[in-house]
């Protein structure tokens, strides 16, 4: 897309030496602690703990599927997005808690509202900060049947095991 690592580096904030997508990702188990700041990746079968959620795929990229509000919303797991997104029509019910910038490649950097957003993970409620979506990128998730984008920030609160090959995601909550 033109986008070499050095313009990522800048657009993100921090040096980035290579990007690792699905295509690599989907062939192993995943488990992030934020608490140990550790990533383990493994061809191994990782234990599930926390709640379970299924997950579905377009083109390999993970997608589950959460309730926000009474609505079932299929979200594409990104691990390159520190928000949530989810289209306007969507946000325009709450609170603005103000603004964020973001980057998305393709897209750039961008700024958008924020809210802090209530969604059903499970069975577990976790308040993810939101942002709306740009017009592109609203427009491309639609084509693939979702609408939005789950985001890091569930790593605030919550370990994630990844695992792609069984068509599983788990949420652990950190202890406080």
């Amino acid at each position: 897309m033109g986008i070499s690592l050095e313009s990522l580096s800048t657009s993100v904030g921090t040096p980035v030496n290579a990007l690792v997508g699905v295509d690599i990702l989907n062939q192993y188990d995943i488990f992030i602690d934020p608490t140990t700041h550790t990533l383990n990746m493994t061809e191994d079968e990782l234990p599930l703990a926390g709640q379970s959620l299924g997950l579905d795929n377009f083109m390999g990229i993970p997608i589950v599927e959460v309730l926000v509000g009474q609505d079932n919303v299929r979200m594409f797991f990104d691990t390159g997005a520190k928000l949530s997104y989810l289209d306007p029509d969507r946000t325009n019910a709450f609170q603005s808690v103000g603004t964020e910038k973001d980057f998305y490649p393709g897209i750039g950097v961008f700024s958008t509202n924020a809210y802090d957003i209530p969604i059903l993970l499970g069975t577990e409620i976790v308040v993810l900060r939101v942002g709306n979506l740009p017009q592109p990128l609203h427009m491309n998730l639609m084509m693939a049947g979702t609408g939005g984008i789950l985001g890091t920030a569930i790593l605030r609160t919550h370990k994630v095991t990844f695992v792609p090959r069984r068509k599983l995601m788990t949420l652990e909550r950190n202890i406080e």
